[in-house]
């Protein structure tokens, strides 16, 4: 009889403690996943010009890319809409010398580019994923197996 009552002591002194650790593993928040992060390079055609632009941006951030020579800018407003199967859907609106041309156009890319004509412009757009930069891991000198830890 007494070795029952130990028992059940020990079983309800464990109880709250795996409670507490239910209920911490349960309260720490789970890091969201870094999203990647894409280069975007426009080259608008206007007027027998060829003019080029580029920027970074991730899904669901907008990059604003700009374009210009003496005669005319031209503004990007690039958003990477989703990503699927086949490619990316981006939104792009463009303005001429501060006059909107475009509004809002999706763009479906299946591909590495995809180009817009845009009230006598032609826009080629084209996406490609950035490599993430590595910091390079200094080793310590002499011959012991443990250094640095």
């Amino acid at each position: 009889m007494a070795t029952a009552r130990i028992f059940a002591l020990a079983l309800l002194a464990s109880v709250p403690s795996m409670l507490l650790a239910a209920d911490a593993s349960a309260a720490t928040p789970t890091a969201p996943a870094a999203a990647a992060k894409m280069s975007i390079k426009a080259t608008v055609e206007h007027d027998g010009a060829k003019l080029a632009a580029a920027g970074t941006s991730s899904v669901g951030e907008t990059a604003k890319l700009r374009a210009s020579d003496e005669a005319h800018a031209h503004d990007l407003s690039v958003t990477i809409v989703s990503k699927n199967d086949k490619g990316y859907a981006v939104r792009v609106a463009y303005k001429r010398d501060g006059k909107r041309v475009v509004k809002s156009k999706m763009l479906e890319f299946s591909g590495e580019s995809a180009t817009l004509d845009a009230g006598g412009s032609k826009i080629t757009l084209s996406l490609a994923p950035v490599k993430a930069k590595r910091a390079r891991i200094e080793m310590p000198e002499g011959d012991d197996p443990l250094a640095g830890l």
